[in-house]
């Protein structure tokens, strides 16, 4: 299954341009998918802080990696800091952990570089660690390959 809410986001960066591919590749190998409302406004009027999709029945947000990196420490640490404020909605029953992490260039995958970020990014959180899970989803020549960080 592959659907998108009408309040998700569009555009045509490069990040935009990425989630479209991951979405199409893993839609492709079977996964469902569903983009998520990424534009539900609070009693204020506010847009309020959503995640980008659902896969498999996960509720995760899209971080696509572009710049190899010693580690993407930095990166997730933005993502637990979106997680946070996601959770931390009055309308939101059922707390969101994982994050997804999209290299269309594979070389710039290495199993350390996701631990390590994710160590950097507990040395330097002094909030709340909500990131639990990391998905990892590679453009492989061999297809899309998908590699799992749990940190419980």
């Amino acid at each position: 299954m592959k659907a998108t809410h009408i309040g998700h986001n569009e555009g045509s960066d490069e990040g935009f341009r990425l989630e479209k591919k991951l979405v199409s590749s893993l839609y492709s190998c079977g996964h469902s998918i569903i983009l998520a409302d990424e534009q539900k406004k609070g009693r204020d009027g506010n847009v309020l802080t959503s995640l980008d999709m659902v896969l498999d029945g996960i509720r995760m947000d899209i971080k696509s990696i572009t710049k190899s990196k010693a580690h993407y420490g930095a990166a997730i640490g933005a993502k637990n800091k979106q997680l946070v404020k996601f959770n931390a909605r009055t309308d939101i029953h059922e707390y969101a952990d994982t994050l997804c992490l999209y290299f269309d260039d594979p070389s710039m995958f290495a199993p350390d570089k996701i631990t390590k970020g994710y160590e950097y990014m507990t040395s330097l959180t002094s909030r709340e660690l909500q990131i639990r899970h990391i998905v990892c989803v590679i453009n492989s020549s061999k297809g899309l390959e998908i590699k799992t960080f749990d940190f419980e």
